[in-house]
């Protein structure tokens, strides 16, 4: 079974359609990082000349001099985190309404715009 198979139809189709990943490694030493980074969708069957696999692919590219090429060379396992900027950009709470906040008080998100 792809992993795709595993995911709901709403975020299978946020992979497909975004173009960012923030990328978490962590070292051997278990020091963790994260990274945003462009990266592409490819469906297992739309690579070039492989007709027998089934799996779909997100590809990142970084040079071998960072850290987080590294990382993931001493420990492969990475968390991906995609985010839908656009929905996320309409539940943001304003700069304003974080400096009215009373450190007393418990938070709340403004639902009505000023």
């Amino acid at each position: 079974m792809a992993w795709t198979s595993t995911l709901p139809v709403h975020l299978l189709n946020l992979i497909k359609n975004s173009k960012y990943v923030h990328v978490a490694t962590c070292s051997k030493e278990c020091i963790p990082s994260v990274a945003l980074m462009n990266y592409i969708y490819v469906p297992g069957e739309k690579l070039f000349g492989q007709t027998d696999i089934k799996n779909d692919y997100i590809i990142f590219v970084t040079p071998e001099n960072t850290q987080k090429f590294n990382n993931i060379k001493e420990n492969p396992k990475v968390a991906l985190l995609f985010h839908d900027w656009i929905i996320a950009n309409n539940l943001s709470v304003g700069k304003e309404s974080i400096s009215e906040l009373n450190p007393n008080t418990s938070f709340s998100r403004r639902t009505t715009p000023k």
